[in-house]
This record gives structure tokens, sequence and C-alpha cells, in this order.
């Protein structure tokens, strides 16, 4: 895997600074894809990770970040109630993860 400026960035916004780069990268690299996914989706631009984690960083919370983890594509995602039950289980998730679970295995614990 090939880290990034990026990726650190996003971890330093969600405190991640402490979870393995095994783990916390491809959950990274998974909240990049929604948010560009969702960019393209809303308005047919196709822009870079570089040019979109910027913009993601300075316009959204460290719990919105997250909860993009949790976005499977519905268009209704943000703002929905889903979003709202995916970010209230953040810390639990967290726990999983830092304890060495992939975010798969970590969603799967907390079944969402």
């Amino acid at each position: 895997m090939l880290l990034e400026s990026f990726h650190l960035a996003i971890s330093e916004k969600l405190g991640w600074g402490d979870m393995s780069a095994e783990i916390a990268m491809p959950a990274i690299n998974g909240i990049i894809t929604n948010y560009l996914n969702m960019i393209n989706e809303r308005t047919g631009d196709v822009i870079s990770p570089e040019d979109a984690v910027p913009a993601l960083l300075e316009n959204y919370t460290a719990d919105q970040i997250f909860g993009l983890l949790g976005d499977d594509g519905d268009l209704n995602y943000l703002g929905s109630d889903k979003e709202r039950m995916f970010i209230a289980l953040r810390d639990e998730i967290e726990v999983w993860m830092k304890m060495g679970n992939t975010f798969e295995e970590a969603r799967r614990e907390w079944d969402v």
C-alpha cells in the first residue's frame, strides 16, 4: 500500500494515529472512494483524491468523514437515519479496529 499525505491527514482528523496502518489504510481508502463516488454521482465530476481530500477535510467533521465508510451508494445516505446510526457506532467500530480487526470485521461485529 502506498501511503500518501492525504492518508495521514484523514488519519489525523479521525484520531487514528495509534491504529495500525494495515487496518487504517484500507478504511481510509474506502472513505476516499465513497467520497469520490458521491461527488461523481451528484455532480458528474471526476476528480483525484489529491484534489478531493482537502475539500473533504475542510468541509466535513470527523464524524461525517467516518460516516462515509457506511455509504452503500444510496443517493439519500448523507443525512439519513442510516448514516446517523452508523456514526453512533463509531467508537465501538474503532475499538475493534484498534484491536487489529479490519473495518469489515468490525462492521460485521456491530451488524452495520
